[in-house]
């Protein structure tokens, strides 16, 4: 691409109400999505393959996390950086030491990302309209925006100068600085292919990943122009052993299967043991299921390292979720219904525990707490 051109990527928080224990554990940019990717990913992989080298994340909490994830995605290229010097929270205010890194870094175009959402788009028509001189170009799915903006340095940095004088918190700028300049008058909307979702609850997070099975070849179709990369999906295939079976499900990189899934998506590194059926479920990365486990309409978030003495992260013969159930979560009403269970990262659930539907289990809740709630009624919450 001729354009010279940098990203700079953000997003905002996950608020806890709408999106309770998914956001406990990464940035939202780095949300698994789609079987196989991260919201970043997505982003991401048609400018670097169209050619744009510097790329600008910015993040604190995760920071170190996001570095490793970038290495992991792109390798350890210098072009790919991490900003962790603005707060997420807080009054802090954005100053000028802030803004010469901005200053100093930022190319004469940039795709200016909040990536708070799964964004795809073709870029060469956005390319093509800047160069007939528009100050800015937001891509158009349908009749919704995206968060992404294609604006010249200049205009940036003008903005983010204001941003100086009137001492704006630096956990706001960001954000602020997108809503000015997507509103500015010279920027043009221009409806653009490829895929746009916007995702507002941690129901709709689950749908929307679920919903794949039913858009499989769009998906295919949409990505063979512009192959995805990845950080959380490996080159090794996955292994579906003789005693397991597998029925209108997806199934990503470095899973190993010897139980038996039906109409589920299961992402990179996800084991099952045997005797074990996942049904309408999802299952974030890397996550270890015992022998005779069932688990039924669930979201279970990735998995983290375990104790020494501890081989799975859900253990032989739990139950997890209601096949018939369309509970509604009694703690969170509105944002985990239709019978969908909700197991948080970090959790490790003991056997013979029975969950039932529409539960939620937040993130990193310690075994002992299952000692005194072995069974959870449909509809229950479960904290640490």
């Amino acid at each position: 691409m001729k354009l010279k051109a940098c990203s700079l990527v953000f997003s905002s928080q996950l608020p806890e109400r709408e999106f309770p224990g998914l956001g406990a554990s990464r940035p939202r940019f780095l949300l698994p999505f789609a079987g196989r990717f991260t919201y970043l990913d997505m982003f991401l992989s048609p400018l670097v393959r169209a050619g744009v080298r510097s790329h600008l994340v910015v993040t604190q909490q995760y920071a170190e996390m996001t570095h490793t994830y970038l290495e992991t995605a792109w390798g350890g290229d210098e072009n790919f950086k991490v900003f962790p010097f603005m707060p997420e929270t807080g009054d802090v205010p954005f100053d000028s030491q802030m803004y010469s890194v901005f200053k100093s870094e930022l190319a004469p175009y940039v795709f200016f990302g909040q990536v708070d959402h799964p964004c795809w788009f073709e870029m060469s028509e956005l390319v093509s309209e800047m160069r007939m001189r528009v100050k800015g170009v937001q891509p158009v799915f349908g009749k919704k925006a995206a968060g992404v903006l294609l604006v010249e340095r200049g205009d940036l940095l003008d903005v983010l100068s204001q941003m100086v004088k009137k001492a704006i918190p630096a956990s706001r700028v960001l954000e602020k600085a997108f809503q000015i300049l997507s509103k500015g008058e010279r920027v043009r909307q221009l409806p653009v292919e490829g895929y746009y979702l916007q995702i507002q609850n941690l129901q709709e997070y689950i749908t929307a990943n679920m919903a794949i099975l039913q858009q499989q070849e769009q998906f295919r179709a949409l990505f063979t122009r512009v192959p995805l990369q990845s950080g959380i999906s490996g080159k090794a295939q996955a292994t579906i052993e003789g005693t397991a079976s597998f029925y209108r499900s997806s199934l990503a990189d470095r899973c190993v299967v010897r139980g038996n899934i039906y109409d589920s998506v299961l992402f990179p590194g996800v084991e099952v043991g045997k005797n074990s059926e996942v049904r309408d479920s999802v299952i974030l990365p890397g996550v270890r299921i015992g022998d005779n486990v069932r688990i039924a309409r669930c979201m279970v978030d990735t998995a983290v390292d375990l104790p020494q003495n501890i081989k799975v992260h859900i253990a032989d013969g739990a139950k997890i979720g209601n096949q018939k159930s369309r509970a509604e979560n009694r703690e969170y009403p509105g944002v985990l219904h239709d019978g969908f269970t909700f197991i948080g990262s970090g959790t490790v659930i003991p056997k013979g525990v029975v969950i039932g539907g529409g539960c939620h289990v937040a993130p990193a809740t310690p075994k002992p707490v299952f000692s005194r709630h072995k069974t959870l009624a449909d509809g229950r919450s479960l904290a640490k």
